[in-house]
């Protein structure tokens, strides 16, 4: 094999032509593989370049996601599979957790900052540092992103989990139409035990935090509105009063003008 173009020719006298007939079918683009370069140090152990070998491959096991011949049952089994498969890696990565630990940090960052600035997040009339005020906004700005992200991923969680819950209630209904199970698969639901007056709390101060936060971006665009707003009423004060004055002058030079072409010189 070379470890240049990762190609591997056949050893002499081995058969060029398959023993079975070859289905002549267009391959998906999705399902089209790419060789790699064999892997050259550590002789003994790998596969040395310029060397010929042949490569056995043993297939033990082949699964179908989808197939023609696929019963109902067996239909939403594999619908099951893919929904726990993004389950598994959902929690393994456990991003709604991430989010939600940062927006706290976020959140604390702020606090901080107003209470050593000694004002609440949407009281910005006071004459605050410029930096202080800077960092105020883009810590507002990062908070209500984070919040977005971290509501979508929640949401996701839950519905997956009523997805996985909707797919094994369509597979135990079949089951008991049918009279018999074409698959050996069950799903184990486990209850856990929850403090709901601690839950209870969480998520108040959870509203609380999201409707002050939601009540300070409302603000902030108010104030950009009113601002925006009073200067294009100064620009069309301005703008009227100079029209005004264009027009006042227009009527002086008619009157002039009417007042000489009605003197008539007398001869």
């Amino acid at each position: 094999s070379s470890g240049i173009n990762a190609e591997c020719p056949l050893r002499p006298g081995l058969k060029q032509i398959s023993s079975r007939p070859m289905i002549n079918f267009e391959v998906d683009p999705a399902l089209q593989t790419n060789a790699k370069c064999i892997y050259t140090g550590h002789s003994g152990k790998f596969i040395s370049e310029g060397s010929v070998n042949q490569l056995y491959v043993n297939i033990s096991q082949i699964q179908f996601t989808h197939h023609p011949l696929f019963s109902q049952e067996h239909v939403f089994l594999s619908q099951l599979r893919d929904l726990y498969a993004q389950y598994l890696n959902r929690q393994r990565h456990d991003l709604a957790t991430h989010l939600d630990n940062r927006l706290q940090s976020l959140r604390d960052a702020v606090r901080e900052l107003n209470y050593t600035l000694g004002a609440k997040p949407w009281d910005m009339s006071k004459p605050f540092n410029q930096d202080c005020v800077a960092n105020l906004e883009d810590y507002s700005e990062e908070i209500r992103n984070v919040r977005e992200m971290c509501d979508i991923e929640h949401l996701k969680d839950k519905q997956m989990l009523k997805n996985i819950l909707t797919i094994w209630k369509e597979i135990k209904t079949l089951r008991e139409t049918q009279a018999f199970a074409a698959t050996n698969v069950k799903v184990l639901i486990y209850k856990e035990e929850a403090n709901f007056s601690k839950e209870d709390k969480e998520w108040q101060q959870q509203i609380k935090c999201t409707y002050a936060e939601s009540k300070e971006e409302v603000m902030s665009a108010y104030e950009d509105e009113q601002k925006r707003y009073q200067n294009e009423l100064a620009e069309w004060r301005l703008k009227s009063r100079e029209n005004k004055k264009k027009i006042k002058a227009n009527e002086k030079k008619e009157k002039s003008t009417d007042c000489d072409s009605a003197l008539i010189p007398l001869l």
